[in-house]
């Protein structure tokens, strides 16, 4: 049986547990493999009804800026990024959960940050649009497949470490960034 686990915290992986992990994170670890996944790119989304209100891309310091604690590249990095100093009007929110982010920017709240490819179906499921103005920032971290060792893992293991590879292949061929046009 191929055991699979996700999370964003270092684990032990010389510890009883699953034989794959996926870690978002960095792959600063001193023990096992750590094959890189994705990477992730973040760009501010917003209500369809709120993006008429965005000409330049300092107008989104008009709204409430939905933040989610512990994620190196946040609000504060991205308008740093763009140029905008927000020190001193920004109104931010401060969430547990990207998904949560969403949901409150797809209800008129505030914008949020989008964490593609994670979050791509959920901002299609939630009717959000990019920000318009503002360029994809690279995050500092990125998703990585976690394991002992090729050799330690099970054949069912194997086989699922190769079609996630491959599937992953397959969809980065030809993605292009679908940010703020």
């Amino acid at each position: 049986m191929v055991q699979i686990s996700g999370g964003y915290h270092n684990r032990d992986i010389d510890k009883a547990g699953p034989e794959l992990f996926v870690n978002f994170g960095s792959a600063q670890r001193s023990w096992g493999i750590a094959e890189w996944l994705l990477e992730e790119a973040i760009y501010p989304v917003v209500s369809t009804s709120l993006k008429e209100t965005l000409v330049h891309p300092r107008d989104v310091l008009e709204h409430r800026l939905i933040d989610v604690d512990g994620h190196k590249v946040n609000w504060a990095s991205l308008l740093k990024s763009q140029g905008i100093n927000s020190a001193l009007s920004a109104e931010y929110m401060h969430v547990d959960s990207t998904e949560i982010a969403l949901a409150m920017a797809a209800s008129g709240y505030g914008i949020a940050l989008a964490r593609t490819p994670i979050t791509d179906s959920m901002l299609e499921s939630y009717g959000l649009v990019p920000c318009p103005g503002f360029e994809p920032v690279a995050a500092r971290e990125g998703y990585y497949l976690m394991y002992r060792s090729e050799k330690a893992l099970s054949v069912g293991a194997k086989k699922f470490r190769q079609w996630l590879l491959a599937q992953l292949q397959s969809e980065s061929e030809g993605r292009i960034f679908r940010g703020a046009q």
